[in-house]
């Protein structure tokens, strides 16, 4: 675990247009890799110009699925896990969004 990666994820509720609460998940692309097709969190690799895995992860939620990063509140870090199967500490954060926000999903990911 002393070479783990680490990467950043966000939980983020938003309020749809009848302003029931929801959560977004993504369903990941099918690729040769321990984690294609699963459903998760918006996230991903911290990179160089990252100051901080939060940083990561509202990057990584705005590169996904759209939404834009002056629109997402991260109000709490939550537990680090360790994912074996890909060897990473991945940091997630529970955040919200006021409004709903115009999703875009990335083709290349999600």
């Amino acid at each position: 675990m002393k070479t783990a990666k680490r990467a950043g994820v966000l939980a983020m509720f938003y309020p749809d247009i009848n302003l029931q609460t929801k959560l977004i998940l993504i369903h990941r692309k099918t690729y040769k890799g321990v984690h294609s097709a699963q459903i998760g969190f918006p996230g991903g690799k911290i990179e160089s110009e990252d100051s901080s895995l939060e940083e990561t992860a509202i990057r990584e939620t705005f590169e996904e699925v759209g939404v834009e990063k002056h629109k997402i509140e991260v109000l709490k870090q939550l537990t680090e896990i360790y994912i074996p199967p890909s060897n990473y500490f991945v940091q997630p954060y529970f955040g919200i969004c006021k409004s709903t926000p115009d999703f875009l999903k990335q083709d290349d990911e999600v």
